[in-house]
């Protein structure tokens, strides 16, 4: 299934104070639909309830037992920085990173967008490689969309910016899909 749904856990972003308390739990985002799970629980009975309600085909997300849980109205910029068998997308995130808060920064959209890294996107030939998750209903009604770029260096972003992220377009010599 080419929807199913993806889990960004905290090991890409700081992790919410919830989750953070006691270092007993995570918290994690559910995409495409940008579903945020503040705290989860590390336990056998958290995880088979995030599974069922969240990841597996059929689940009700009205079974989880999760506090907190809301759909995030922002944009997801996850950059890929797995270094394991080739260093490439790792090098360059970092560079990424810094420009792509710079970007957003500048443009004023530091409330609107989240950047952070992920690993292993597949295809480190593609290096750097950014996926760029747009929120259910929202950005030129394109909302729930996640796009896959490659090859993308710090001079891509501005464009990344303005074209996804603003308008909500795909910029198509970047797109892996």
């Amino acid at each position: 299934d080419p929807f199913a749904p993806t889990l960004v856990t905290n090991s890409s972003f700081e992790p919410h104070p919830a989750a953070a308390a006691g270092n007993d739990a995570d918290s994690a985002w559910v995409l495409p639909g940008n579903i945020y799970i503040p705290r989860i629980p590390r336990t056998t009975h958290a995880v088979t309830a995030l599974l069922k309600a969240y990841l597996l085909p059929g689940g009700d997300p009205a079974t989880a037992e999760f506090e907190g849980v809301r759909v995030v109205d922002k944009v997801l910029v996850l950059i890929c920085s797995h270094m394991s068998r080739d260093a490439r997308c790792g090098i360059i995130a970092p560079a990424l990173m810094a420009q792509f808060l710079s970007v957003i920064e500048a443009r004023g959209l530091g409330g609107r967008v989240r950047v952070g890294y992920t690993s292993h996107l597949s295809g480190h030939k593609w290096a750097g490689n950014v996926v760029v998750y747009l929120p259910p209903g929202r950005v030129g009604g394109k909302g729930g969309l996640g796009v896959w770029y490659g090859r993308v260096g710090t001079g891509e972003v501005e464009g990344i910016v303005d074209e996804t992220v603003v308008g909500g377009r795909v910029v198509g010599e970047l797109c892996r899909g």
